[in-house]
């Protein structure tokens, strides 16, 4: 998924969990329940950090604006515990991601089994790369950011 999904749904977690346990497990979860979902990557074994940082830059900027509009209309920025959730559910939402980018960068062997475990979640072996990003494959995504908006309004 893109970063923006995994914000979008960790700020529904954040808004609807009160526990930051439980917090963390369902983040985490949802981060590779949603990657089992059949999309596209801009960031896969035959691209470089160096020519794709703006679009992970611009990803979590989309998704992290998108919960900002949502925190101030629903007032949840001005409340203390509600914001600490949310934020601690975004960190967890994004946290696979940001450890399989880490294990691409470094090739660390502490974090290979994460990594594994990440390219299990999307359905690719180590041998296969991960399609490429499309607009054709976001449709997917297009449909979960909607559906996670919608119950973030009107819930």
């Amino acid at each position: 998924m893109i970063l923006a999904t995994h914000i979008l749904t960790g700020t529904l977690v954040g808004a609807k969990i009160r526990n930051p346990f439980s917090i963390v497990a369902v983040s985490v979860i949802l981060h590779y329940l949603l990657d089992s979902i059949p999309h596209g990557e801009y960031l896969n074994r035959k691209s470089k950090f160096a020519k794709t940082w703006w679009k992970v830059t611009l990803d979590i900027f989309v998704g992290l604006l998108l919960s900002g509009i949502i925190l101030f209309s629903k007032g949840w920025i001005f409340e203390k515990d509600m914001l600490g959730r949310i934020i601690l559910a975004i960190l967890f939402s994004l946290l696979p991601d940001l450890t399989t980018l880490i294990f691409m960068m470094t090739k660390g062997k502490i974090l290979k089994s994460l990594y594994r475990l990440n390219q299990w979640a999307h359905g690719y072996t180590d041998d296969s790369a991960s399609p490429e990003f499309t607009f054709k494959n976001f449709r997917f995504e297009f449909a979960i950011n909607l559906i996670a908006l919608a119950l973030l309004i009107f819930f």
